[in-house]
């Protein structure tokens, strides 16, 4: 025992050992699992080499000692275990150029605490403090569910009904709470009342007894405190009851809070002090498990004390982010053992020619930019040493890499991590040499930065930049020299030649002909430039070239740094050709009778949201930049994304194409699809129908020259604006045009409400958009909820007509659709828009993993063939996440989850009769914004099970089919529910699938309406109520495409409503126009079907009335253009004309459009 004088005194000054090469600093203390054996074997390898290596405790890494003065290089062996203390000196260390290796891996994932126990000194991690809170009794218990009384509790779940409490017998003590779950299809929960005084003075201890059945090995708890931040931990449960004891550190925050931008920050915890409500139940967002049926049990709920008072801050502190290292969602561990691993052949940092023993327990990080390609403005360069490969010598992941920093906040630093967890692999002569090569080069710091061409595609004929960004973060001057080569790929290769196979030697040295696939490999282009660079300093070389004659469809790129005449750097790839062949027009997938078409074939879309496998684990402000930026495009990878896709039976990728500074990456993306025979289903920025900027979108297509490449299948205009343009906060956003909507359908709000029979909540005199309740549950609402439904249709159906339009001015050649968003109650996708989209795109966040989600489905896919009258269906998005929060880490058995949710899809699209899928997403790893992992691939390449489903899949998917006649039917009219077509789906709809396909046969839809014309469709008003002439048709309805005056100069002008023309005085007004039927009753043409009910274009309003027939009949969605007709004979005055459509003797309908004429 200290006594306090010696306490007192200060700590002795750490000893700092020099070396002729610089001074490193080692972790060596006796913290969990460190071999200190190894760590001094080490430690005397990089004495061997001139460092002079200091060991550091754990508390001296705590301190200052740390610092960039004092060491250029701080080497942590076994970096799992770390003392949290250490975590800010660590990171500032790194912020003020310092540079690291950590030693296994995942770094940082341990954190230690110093805590004395049993009156020891012990460095403890979470699951030691866990472990020892575990014992600590409780001393309040706020629930013990002796009374069966839930009525204050209030259920939250994406399910009504699935989730019910009560007070059953067996608990601990007494009764207990047994929470069911009748099919878990997102999330089931429910929150308490609020309990006063839950957590009294001094307590910060949650403390109770639980348990599951075989199917629920986990379950959540949430906190909610006064502000209304949320904060929910998960629980991992056992067959028979255990004792939990849970800190406030073990609830993290939940982003979905009302206090997301206040609370929830590095530093900010649960507060046991201001805590409300507890909530209990089960999520997929944090207990990844199976669908369906689940129960747990819960019982004595309370609180006590913490023995130990609150963790260190060190907990708290933000996570130490450095790529390729740390967090552990930057690493991953191959799903089977590897069997060799050897130096990367690539690279020339560590001698080609060394293996190293296969580890059995390792890390490998996500694949990083390894600096491929000119002027991308990287901000870093990873750099793979040693990879490692299973037993059939396919590449898993690096095991060795260094990562060089060249933007803040570590600009100058460099890391490398060794990713072997076995200790004594650390006394093996191949890894000691490599740990010392590495530390010299860090030590050395110059480095190719960024190299090759600046593009990765080029068009022949096209001036290629060539050039290098070189640093040196070394404290020395420097002389060193870049040469570029360029060399034809033999035809027959598919990805760039091996660095080895390259030819040009060092300068100096005699140029030889390299072979590879037998054939010579001489440079096209060959050149070099010198570089003095001080220490610190960044320098570029830069040539030209032009693809003058292109002598192959692939060139390698080879960039080597050399320094006195040997290589010490070098960075490869491949530079495709562009094909400036004008595409034929069967070379477009096209429309016809329900099925996409390529090359006069029918042609299936078995594709995948698509975003490399490299994307995993990128930090959201990066992410969302997009992988087909130029920062993080990363060819060689894609290449070998795209190979896998190839073999998992791939026809399309639906991707992100990005702005426009991503055009040549685009191309050189699409370039590469059409070489594999894969589609491109292409998000195209700037389209959305709802903010439309057509210079965005012009400027784009013609930046990647869209409009003849025929590798792209389709544009994605607007993701999911069905999960919020109408939820309640979108509804405001549309109340003045739902008042503009009841003025120009019934006449006034007056007319609106009679017919309704119901009164709105108003602002003022304007109308207000009905509530969530009035959107889902029915009520004396009904009719008003229909004509807002209604109104939904034809706003939506106004914007895509227009966004359509303009779009297609720029590409005629390529499909145009939209993913859905969930079928929700205030969905509008699958029926607003139908006539401006060339196939329609359902989502299935909203169908659980259950035979009542499969039938809801089968439903939906039936409901928009008869929606869009026979369109394409493609199902744009399903899928489940298997990633478990509590651990970090995919887990197994929800990969089994997530391919049991997928196998419903795909034979739900086959039974009926959808076309394509595109599950979300590819790339498996953790995605941070969203704290989830959906990907079908894992990160070392592997297919989960999810994946080899799709392989199964995938030809069944592409046989050729045609669709049978329904022989089930039934009849659906939207308006009897308040909930429309979601209610249907999520009740009868489902009933009466499962009933058609239990029967083998094929359900068809119509409505009251189907089959219907102008001249004999029920004269019914939305809602169902009878016609008046001052309420919307039920089955009629209109909105114009476009509507032209010719005007005094002689030209045709395009107009809009409340536009003003004018035109020559006195002379006939000459019009053209084309209007679009979104009613399900066909118009009849009058001159074809003479009497009561033929369609005409008029005007009934305003001061030029005229009515002028359509000249053919016109089936829903279809367009009926007049060619040139006379509004009048002739005005001279202004005059306001009112277009709108008529059925003679029956009624008027649709969209009006007003102009005023101004004569001149």
């Amino acid at each position: 025992m200290k006594t306090e004088e010696e306490m007192a005194k200060p700590k002795p000054a750490l000893k700092i050992e020099d070396g002729k090469e610089g001074r490193i600093a080692v972790l060596k203390d006796g913290l969990p699992g460190m071999d200190q054996q190894a760590v001094e074997q080490a430690a005397a390898a990089l004495r061997a080499k001139g460092f002079g290596v200091t060991f550091l405790s754990a508390e001296d890494a705590c301190g200052e000692d740390l610092s960039r003065d004092n060491f250029f290089l701080y080497v942590i062996p076994n970096s799992r275990y770390y003392p949290a203390k250490g975590i800010e000196v660590l990171r500032k260390y790194i912020r003020g150029k310092g540079s690291l290796v950590t030693l296994g891996g995942p770094a940082f994932k341990n954190m230690l605490w110093k805590q004395k126990v049993a009156g020891k000194d012990q460095w403890l991690d979470r699951e030691s403090f866990i472990e020892l809170l575990s014992t600590t009794k409780q001393e309040n218990i706020f629930l013990n569910f002796e009374e069966d009384d839930f009525s204050g509790w209030q259920p939250a779940t994406n399910e009504p009904g699935s989730g019910s409490m009560e007070a059953a017998a067996g608990g601990v003590k007494g009764k207990c709470l047994k929470f069911d779950i009748s099919n878990l299809s997102g999330w089931s929960t429910y929150y308490s009342p609020s309990i006063d005084g839950m957590f009294p003075e001094g307590h910060g201890l949650l403390c109770f007894w639980a348990k599951g059945d075989d199917k629920t090995p986990m379950m959540i708890i949430e906190m909610n405190e006064q502000d209304g931040s949320r904060w929910i931990g998960t629980v991992k449960l056992t067959a028979g009851w255990k004792y939990y004891v849970m800190s406030p550190e073990e609830f993290p925050y939940w982003q979905d809070s009302p206090t997301k931008d206040k609370r929830g920050k590095p530093g900010d915890y649960f507060n046991p002090e201001n805590a409300v409500k507890i909530n209990f139940g089960i999520a997929f967002s944090h207990t990844p498990m199976g669908g369906g049926a689940h129960t747990f049990w819960m019982d004595e709920v309370g609180t006590a004390k913490n023995p130990f008072g609150k963790f260190e801050q060190g907990m708290m502190s933000a996570p130490l982010v450095i790529e390729a290292i740390s967090p552990s969602y930057k690493v991953y561990r191959t799903m089977e053992p590897v069997s060799s691993v050897a130096a990367d052949q690539g690279q020339v940092i560590i001698d080609k020619n060394t293996s190293f023993a296969a580890p059995s327990d390792f890390v490998c990080p996500v694949h990083r930019p390894v600096g491929s390609g000119y002027k991308n403005k990287r901000r870093l360069r990873w750099i793979p040493l040693a990879k490692c490969f299973d037993k059939n010598k396919e590449e898993r992941g690096a095991v060795i890499s260094i990562l060089v920093n060249n933007a803040p906040p570590f600009k100058g630093s460099m890391f490398a991590a060794f990713g072997m967890n076995d200790q004594g692999l650390y006394k093996d002569e191949a890894v000691k040499s490599a740990l010392a090569e590495v530390c010299r080069r860090i030590r050395d710091g110059i480095f190719l930065f960024e190299a090759g061409s600046q593009y990765f595609s080029y068009y022949p004929g096209e001036d290629v930049t060539l050039g290098a960004d070189v640093v040196n973060f070394g404290e020395k001057d420097a002389d060193v020299t870049v040469r570029i080569q360029i060399i034809p790929s033999p035809p027959s290769q598919s990805s760039p030649v091996p660095p080895s196979k390259i030819g040009g030697q060092a300068k100096g040295e005699e140029d030889k002909t390299n072979v590879a696939a037998g054939l010579a490999l001489q440079p096209v282009f060959k050149n070099e430039y010198k570089i003095s660079l001080k220490a610190g300093q960044t320098g570029s070389a830069e040539f030209a070239w032009s693809l003058k004659d292109p002598k192959a469809d692939l060139y390698v790129v080879r960039t080597e740094l050399l320094r006195d005449g040997k290589v010490i750097d070098v960075i490869t790839h491949e530079m495709g050709v562009l094909s400036d062949k004008k595409p034929a027009p069967d070379d477009f997938v096209t429309v016809k009778d329900g099925n996409f078409w390529l090359n006069g074939k029918k042609w299936y879309p078995v594709a995948i949201n698509f975003w490399p496998l490299y994307i995993s684990g990128t930090e959201p402000g990066e992410y969302h930049l997009g992988w087909i930026d130029p920062a993080y495009y990363e060819p060689a990878e894609l290449e070998k994304d795209l190979e896998r896709a190839n073999a998992l039976g791939m026809t399309m990728l639906s991707v992100q194409m990005g702005g426009k500074g991503n055009a040549r990456n685009l191309m050189d993306f699409l370039r590469r699809c059409e070489k594999h025979g894969i589609k491109v289903n292409g998000f195209l920025n700037g389209a959305s129908p709802i903010d439309f900027n057509e210079k965005t979108v012009r400027e784009f297509m013609e930046a990647g020259k869209l409009k003849d490449n025929p590798a792209v299948f389709a544009y994605d205009i607007i993701w999911e604006p069905g999960n919020s343009m109408f939820n309640a906060d979108g509804r405001k956003r549309w109340a003045k045009d739902w008042q503009a909507w009841i003025n120009e359908r019934y006449g006034s709000l007056d007319n609106a409400e009679a017919d309704w029979g119901f009164t709105i909540q108003k602002d003022g005199a304007k109308a207000l958009p009905p509530t969530d309740q009035q959107m889902s549950q029915d009520g004396e609402w009904r009719v008003m909820t229909a004509a807002y439904r209604r109104f939904m249709d034809d706003l939506m159906s106004r914007k895509w007509n227009d966004a359509h339009r303009r779009i297609k001015k720029y590409d005629p050649n390529h499909l145009i659709s939209f993913r859905q968003g969930n079928t929700l109650p205030h969905d509008f996708a699958l029926t607003a828009c139908c006539k401006h989209i060339d196939f329609i795109c359902p989502e299935g966040y909203s169908i659980s993993n259950s035979d009542d989600g499969y039938n809801a489905a089968g439903f939906i896919t039936r409901y928009v063939n008869f929606t869009t009258r026979g369109k394409p269906i493609y199902w744009a998005e399903f899928g489940q996440s298997v990633w478990d929060g509590s651990r970090m880490e995919p887990s197994l058995s929800a990969m089994k989850s997530q391919a049991e949710y997928h196998d419903r899809f795909y034979r739900m699209v086959l039974e009926a009769y959808a076309v394509g899928t595109a599950p979300w997403w590819w790339p498996g790893g953790y995605r941070v914004d969203e704290k989830s992992d959906y990907g079908i691939i894992n990160p070392d390449g592997t297919f989960r099970p999810s994946a080899q489903l799709l392989k199964k899949y995938s030809p069944l998917m592409q046989q050729d089919k045609a669709l049978r006649v329904p022989d089930h039917w039934i009849t659906f009219d939207r308006d009897t529910h308040a909930g429309g077509y979601w209610y249907m789906a999520f009740h009868d709809g489902k009933d009466e699938y499962k009933k058609a396909v239990s029967s083998q046969k094929v359900l068809g839809i119509r409505s009251p309406g189907t089959g219907m014309n102008s001249a004999n469709v029920l004269l019914k008003a939305v809602g169902n109520t009878a016609y008046n002439g001052k309420n919307p048709p039920k089955y009629l309805n209109a909105e114009f495409n476009w509507v032209k005056i010719k005007d005094v100069t002689g030209e045709w002008q395009d107009i809009y409503s409340s536009k003003t023309i004018e035109v020559e005085k006195g002379k006939p007004v000459l019009a053209q126009a084309s209007m679009g039927n979104l009613g399900e009753a066909e118009w009849f043409a009058p001159a074809l079907h003479p009497g009561a009910g033929g369609v005409c274009l008029g005007s009934r309003e305003g001061d030029v009335k005229f009515s002028q027939p359509v000249p053919k009949d016109t089936l829903y969605l279809a367009d009926a253009v007049i060619a040139e007709f006379k509004i009048c004979d002739g005005i001279t005055r202004d005059a306001k004309v009112v277009f709108e459509m008529n059925a003679k003797d029956r009624c008027w309908f649709g969209e009006k459009l007003t102009i005023t004429l101004i004569p001149k």
